[in-house]
């Protein structure tokens, strides 16, 4: 849970950390082993995605980090860069080689490379970062069963506003093979994240995500884009006890057989922290027919998770059937090595 937490400054311009640079990087890996039955799949258990991190500070305000998913596919294993971007902690830092905290630059931060896309709450988690197994149906109705992971560059400053505000713009290579809608390059995003300290425990964070593909196109039907909404309340009960109330809703515009369709859908998620070891969590699904926004497909999922220590956790993940959706159920051991592996907190 650990990825859904936020520190609220006072106001002004947040500190950027920084690290010293290191000669060995840091080296975890995180697996995973998944139960299926229904969800008109065959039933079956397997080997999940095996993700190895490497992450390396190359100077005190520079990061590297690259991310390998090793999955089965067609019965042999396959290795593929899932992410792999540096970061500029601090952009007049990384510029001039000399420690500066106080010139615009130094507000500012910059990422490089192959990278989930800071769209909402859940694209830019890992699997195992997730309250649920299964990602949100209308991340994969739109961004593939993957999420959207692009190539390009980021920018990124808090803004001095008196509650957390941060931006983000970005420009990004889209790979024509992308699952779910398919993006046309070049491909600029924005995200606007914020978040509100309501009282000592209890805390609001609201974004809004923007994605447009081929922007500059002179014919509609070759330009598309993706406009999301989140809101997020968290109330800390103790040290371990969590309530979260998650949401998000997504619209888009985008051409698929010589025809301009539009399309939306979302989720809803209330999860429950009981104590170190017990989650549980619900989750509703809705997705609109392409074209039709008024047909909606709509699903139930249940989740129960057991964590055994900060590396390893057990999760079982029920969805009701209906007459659109088929029951699902899942069950997966998630287990972790190294320094990366504490995102499973």
């Amino acid at each position: 849970t650990a990825a859904l937490c936020i520190a609220l400054p006072t106001g002004g311009f947040a500190a950027i950390p920084t690290r010293p640079a290191t000669d060995l990087p840091d080296i975890s890996l995180i697996g995973s082993f998944l139960g299926r039955s229904g969800g008109g799949q065959p039933m079956g258990f397997s080997v999940g995605e095996i993700e190895i991190a490497f992450q390396h500070y190359l100077f005190p305000s520079i990061r590297a980090d690259v991310f390998l998913a090793i999955a089965r596919e067609d019965n042999a294993p396959k290795i593929e860069v899932e992410e792999a971007y540096v970061t500029m902690l601090n952009l007049a830092e990384a510029l001039s080689g000399a420690p500066d905290d106080s010139s615009f630059l130094s507000h500012w931060s910059a990422k490089l490379g192959r990278k989930k896309l800071d769209f909402g709450k859940v694209n830019p988690l890992h699997s195992e970062q997730r309250w649920t197994i299964s990602q949100p149906t209308v991340l994969t109705t739109f961004f593939g069963d993957e999420g959207l992971a692009l190539e390009g560059g980021q920018l990124e400053t808090p803004l001095p506003l008196p509650f957390f505000s941060q931006l983000a713009v970005g420009a990004w290579q889209s790979n024509t093979a992308n699952a779910g809608i398919g993006l046309a390059s070049p491909v600029l995003t924005a995200r606007w994240w914020n978040g509100h300290a309501l009282s000592d425990t209890n805390e609001l964070e609201w974004g809004w995500s923007a994605i447009y593909a081929n922007p500059g196109a002179a014919a509609p039907l070759d330009r598309s884009q993706v406009l999301g909404l989140d809101i997020t309340w968290k109330s800390t009960i103790s040290d371990w006890s969590i309530l979260l109330f998650q949401n998000e809703i997504l619209s888009t515009v985008y051409t698929q057989d010589g025809l301009q369709l539009n399309q939306w859908g979302g989720y809803s998620f209330v999860g429950y922290r009981w104590n170190r070891q017990w989650m549980t969590g619900l989750r509703y699904d809705v997705v609109s027919t392409a074209g039709d926004t008024t047909t909606t497909t709509g699903s139930w999922s249940v989740e129960i998770a057991r964590q055994f220590t900060e590396t390893s956790k057990v999760r079982l993940e029920y969805t009701l059937g209906t007459t659109e959706v088929p029951a699902q159920f899942l069950i997966e051991l998630v287990f972790g090595m190294g320094p990366h592996s504490h995102v499973l907190q």
